[in-house]
């Protein structure tokens, strides 16, 4: 269990804001007044994640999703392209995502793709589109992707290769970076 302290670096002093219990993880939202964080449960496995403002008191923070499979664990992230919070939440051979605009005042995560055993996914946001890393049908993995306004309409970005890992993807301004292993020796 790890507590989570908030100093300010001009004066070198902690803050009142002090969260207990929590997995030692902090994605800031993009207003820096705020932050999410998960806290574990009893076994010790990070299944609630939660809102905190900067000042603001630990009684006040806001619950935004809460994992209710106890073999499965939740983390928050923000996409590439910084348009949307994405929650990932899995077992070992399972997962599912959730996102939401980092814009949002209201936080209402929508559901990407309900899960389905032994499939895995993630995704990621980049320009006008989402990218989906997964094993559904491709078991060293392919990428998928779709317009961010139509996520039901799945086109394949990056096909699966016989005996080949393929990596997840890496966006710069103008290109995209992946990479992939086969015979034990990584590609970019």
């Amino acid at each position: 269990y790890y507590t989570i302290y908030i100093r300010n670096l001009d004066n070198n002093i902690n803050e009142k804001d002090q969260i207990e219990n929590t997995s030692g993880n902090v994605t800031w939202s993009l207003d820096n007044k705020s932050f999410f964080y998960t806290t574990l449960d009893k076994y010790h496995r990070p299944r609630k994640i939660y809102k905190h403002t900067l000042g603001s008191s630990i009684e006040k923070d806001e619950l935004i999703f809460e994992e209710k499979d106890e073999t499965f664990t939740c983390s928050i992230n923000l996409t590439s392209d910084e348009k949307f919070f994405t929650i990932s939440t899995s077992d070992h051979i399972t997962s599912e995502e959730y996102f939401f605009s980092s814009e949002s005042k209201e936080i209402k995560p929508k559901l990407f793709k309900k899960r389905e055993k032994d499939i895995r996914y993630s995704i990621d946001s980049w320009q006008e589109y989402f990218y989906i890393h997964t094993n559904e049908g491709a078991r060293d993995y392919k990428i998928l992707r779709c317009k961010k306004n139509n996520i039901e309409k799945l086109e394949e970005f990056i096909s699966p290769k016989k005996e080949t890992i393929i990596g997840s993807l890496d966006f710069l301004d103008n290109f995209i970076v992946r990479g992939e292993m086969s015979d034990a020796i990584p590609k970019v």
